[in-house]
């Protein structure tokens, strides 16, 4: 998206483990996998040149993920992001965080619970 000011903001998201293999281990890892957190790709040069924002989470981390981003900048200037609740072990609404300082900065994601998220997507 691209922000009245200029700035152009990308939406992405992180987890830690990935790959498979025959072992337990992995198998109950990659259940567990999909808390993911939401990074934000920042560019103040029309695309030329890229920095990560929040690369330990919208809200440093905190709260409840972010999993397959989308954002707009509202009519106040604050920039939204929605993204898809996680498939295991987390309950089936979308989530949401807020950024009121051009992506610099995320509040934690929070369950929006008039907005159910169908199981896996």
């Amino acid at each position: 998206v691209q922000l009245s000011n200029g700035r152009v903001l990308a939406p992405g998201y992180h987890s830690y483990v990935r790959g498979s293999d025959d072992s337990i281990v992995t198998t109950v890892a990659q259940l567990y996998n999909n808390f993911a957190l939401g990074h934000v790709l920042v560019s103040d040069d029309d695309g030329d040149s890229w920095s990560l924002g929040s690369p330990l989470g919208f809200g440093d981390g905190l709260g409840e993920g972010a999993n397959e981003d989308q954002m707009a900048q509202l009519a106040n200037g604050s920039v939204i992001v929605e993204s898809r609740s996680l498939a295991t072990g987390s309950p089936q609404f979308r989530v949401q965080a807020r950024s009121d300082d051009n992506g610099d900065t995320f509040t934690p994601t929070g369950l929006v619970k008039d907005l159910p998220q169908v199981f896996n997507g």
